[in-house]
């Protein structure tokens, strides 16, 4: 049994998917031993398939698969997740980088601590991966005394940082297909973070966070990618599942509310100019459903949201977001 599988999901994107072959494959080449390489291709209409099939034609541990149809985001997961055979897998998505060593590195992790999940500290990048845009977490190693403290730490979330240690994967993944719908599952951007979850808090085995950033995560210059949805709504969806299905408890949903708290303000800001009014009314009722009685959430936040379901003052802020952005970004793009 070999240990570490590594399986890449991707659709339409080996203008991301080569920067991250780049790197990775003069590690698996290092380490062929130990580790195989697998890309579950999700039925690509680009060159994903002829580029990667030229590329893996010359490796024994390296797999191409491509799906008949393109199946969406969680079910390419599923298949990436039902590789068998492999002490510890994860999930590595094609616009991730796992800079040069960090194969070496996370095999020394899992000879020395074995624990139930490893999962890597990691900061975004915006055009070389080598420069960090972002950080968000402490550089810092941790074995986590309770693991339910796992899902809090700052830095979990992102499901490229997940390596699962294989036999949870194949007890707790029938349980998480059961309880969570196909729609839920899209919508979450996938199950590995549920899956995560309940491999924390279900199994006595420690959960180790790798403090050294291996993981460079690409941040995506467009304000379609909306943090108050993501990280805010979802992330608070998610939050309240767990507590429901009592995998945490009530504290942890607590003190899941008080992260998001935190971000909502320059999450309204930054991305409500560019959101439907419709929309804006979904989201701003799924918050009150968790902070119905806070007062900060009432004076600050609540008047951001009617604020930008005016035309004129939402396009003027859009203006102003749009020159920040760009200011904020041009100077990474220009190196």
């Amino acid at each position: 049994m070999k240990k570490f599988a590594i399986a890449i999901p991707t659709y339409n994107e080996f203008h991301y998917l080569k920067n991250n072959l780049n790197i990775l494959l003069p590690q698996v080449d290092q380490n062929a031993d130990d580790v195989d390489l697998y890309v579950y291709d999700n039925f690509s209409s680009d060159c994903t398939k002829r580029k990667v099939v030229k590329l893996f034609s010359e490796r024994e541990n390296c797999f191409y698969i491509c799906n008949e149809k393109n199946t969406g985001i969680s079910e390419n997961q599923l298949r990436c997740l039902s590789i068998d055979g492999y002490q510890f897998q994860m999930v590595l998505g094609s616009d991730d980088i796992l800079i040069p060593g960090a194969i070496g590195k996370i095999l020394q992790v899992i000879s020395e601590k074995n624990p139930s999940i490893i999962y890597l500290n990691y900061y975004s990048y915006i055009k070389n991966y080598f420069e960090v845009y972002e950080k968000y977490a402490p550089n810092k190693n941790i074995l986590f005394k309770d693991n339910h403290d796992f899902l809090m730490h700052p830095s979990v979330g992102h499901f490229s940082g997940y390596i699962f240690k294989s036999k949870h994967v194949k007890n707790f993944l029938p349980i998480i297909i059961q309880k969570i719908s196909h729609q839920d599952r899209e919508r979450f951007r996938g199950i590995i973070g549920f899956l995560g979850a309940f491999i924390a808090t279900q199994q006595k085995e420690k959960v180790y966070f790798y403090g050294e950033r291996l993981l460079a995560t690409l941040f995506s210059k467009k304000v379609s990618y909306t943090s108050i949805e993501h990280r805010c709504v979802d992330y608070l969806d998610a939050s309240y599942f767990l507590f429901s299905e009592k995998i945490t408890k009530e504290i942890h949903l607590e003190k899941r509310k008080r992260i998001v708290k935190n971000i909502l303000l320059k999450s309204s800001i930054r991305d409500l100019p560019f959101i439907k009014k419709s929309k804006n009314k979904i989201i701003f009722n799924k918050l009150l459903n968790y902070y119905n009685n806070d007062i900060y959430f009432k004076m600050v936040i609540t008047p951001i949201f009617y604020v930008m379901r005016i035309t004129l003052l939402q396009l003027i802020t859009r203006f102003f977001v749009t020159i920040y952005l760009k200011a904020k970004n041009n100077k990474f793009y220009e190196k």
